[in-house]
Formats: C-alpha cells, sequence, structure tokens
C-alpha cells in the first residue's frame, strides 16, 4: 500500500472514534454520543414525525437525549449539520435511502 494510501486510512480511522450507548433506567431511554470535537448535535427520530431536537451536552462530554419512550423507533443525528447515523446493533435504510438506527426495547 502506497505511503498516501496509509495516511488516508490513518485518518479515516481517527475519525471513527465515536460512542454510542443506550441506557435504559425509571426515565425511559437515554442515548449517548460521544464524538469528541462536535459543536453542535441534533437527534431526529420516529417518535414524533422525525422532528428535530437538540442533545444536550453531559458533563463527561457525551451529547445526550433523555427519557424517551421504550418502545421501538428510527433514529439519527446531525453533527455540526451534516448526517449521522452512528453504529447500532440494528438498521435498515429509510424511504430516501439513508440509513437509520432501530432502537428495540
Amino acid at each position: 500500500m502506497s505511503r498516501f494510501l496509509n495516511i488516508l486510512l490513518l485518518i479515516w480511522l481517527a475519525g471513527c472514534t465515536a460512542t454510542h450507548t443506550v441506557r435504559k433506567d425509571d426515565e425511559g431511554v437515554t442515548l449517548a454520543l460521544d464524538l469528541g470535537g462536535a459543536r453542535e448535535v441534533l437527534f431526529v427520530s420516529s417518535l414524533d414525525g422525525f422532528t428535530v431536537h437538540k442533545a444536550r451536552k453531559g458533563s463527561d462530554g457525551a451529547w445526550l437525549v433523555r427519557d424517551l419512550d421504550d418502545r421501538e423507533f428510527r433514529y439519527f443525528y446531525i453533527v455540526d449539520g451534516r448526517s449521522y447515523v452512528p453504529e447500532c446493533r440494528f438498521m435498515e435504510k429509510d424511504d430516501f435511502g439513508l440509513m437509520n438506527c432501530i432502537h428495540q426495547p
């Protein structure tokens, strides 16, 4: 592999360090997305007709969406103006050919 391709691979791998977790408690479901340097994270889901909601930055630096219903829904994020779908257990293509995560209780 050429040096140029090695450098591109390293840059790409460095950008893949996001952590996405799903937590359940008495309040409902909390999604946490740790992206490092993101300035704004928006959450979009089928829970309310794909309305856009601002995620809140937690004390640990992860972006949080809290108190979601623990039922099946589809979702994705908009990170600094660009659509973003994290690694998630269940995924599917939407009607526009883009991917969505699926939360299944």
